[in-house]
């Protein structure tokens, strides 16, 4: 996962994507503006957790080259024609019942590729560390900034609104037996260490036929994004594997 955050780096650079330093700006003081933190006590906070601000500065511009390059190469070429909304609601209208739905919030760290067993344990001592933080009181949105590398960190680690399957299992399993404001244990996946919160729960109602319309094309667009997404990530690790090795 780190090589592929990397790849998507290396690939905005090569796009010319550019983050200027004042949407870095304006992301840091949207930032402060959430935890209600002035200047100085944001860099103390930053302090005590290691980071210098050019630090800080550094990854949340990294954050939002990497959210830049998905959305101009893969989100923005994505469209879904009415009559795939319509094929695929008229198969599977009876999966569009309302049904229960949680938007998360989401803390990520990474397990690199061929870590060993005390590499991984390390990893976890940390997600251990950063929950006992949150229970402690400390803001959940700021330490997303400070430690998470999913790249719904640029977004404060918002990960939207699911319903039950519709996360990997680990996480699905968890979070639908949460309240609002209720925090999750550290889960593991096969794709790091993760830390849910639940932003807020929508509990089964009457879906007319339009809002149910719109999920489908939620569905279908959220697939196709997956999709491209892979292909992408595989030519860019075979485009560096040939340039490694020429």
């Amino acid at each position: 996962q780190l090589i592929d955050e990397k790849l998507v780096i290396q690939e905005a650079d090569r796009l010319a994507i550019a983050i200027s330093e004042r949407e870095v700006d304006m992301a840091i003081k949207d930032m402060q503006n959430r935890n209600k933190l002035n200047e100085a006590q944001f860099a103390e906070a930053l302090a005590e957790e290691g980071l210098t601000m050019p630090k800080y500065r550094e990854q949340i511009k990294g954050q939002m080259k990497k959210v830049r390059a998905i959305d101009q190469e893969i989100k923005s070429r994505i469209q879904v024609p009415r009559e795939e909304i319509d094929a695929y609601y008229e198969k599977h209208a009876n999966d569009f019942n309302a049904e229960p739905e949680v938007r998360i919030q989401q803390l990520r760290l990474i397990i690199p590729p061929e870590s060993n067993q005390g590499e991984i344990d390390r990893i976890q001592a940390q997600a251990e560390s950063i929950l006992a933080k949150i229970k402690q009181g400390e803001d959940f949105t700021t330490l997303v900034g400070l430690y998470s590398q999913d790249p719904s960190a640029s977004a404060g680690g918002d990960m939207g609104v699911f319903k039950r399957g519709e996360l990997l299992p680990a996480i699905d399993e968890h979070v639908f037996s949460l309240q609002p404001g209720e925090v999750s244990p550290v889960i593991r996946t096969e794709v790091g260490f993760h830390i849910v919160k639940v932003l807020g729960r929508r509990e089964p109602t009457a879906l007319n036929e339009e809002d149910r319309r719109a999920e489908v094309k939620d569905v279908l667009f959220n697939q196709k994004a997956e999709e491209l997404f892979k292909e992408w990530i595989a030519k860019l690790r075979k485009k560096a594997y040939i340039e490694v090795n020429l």
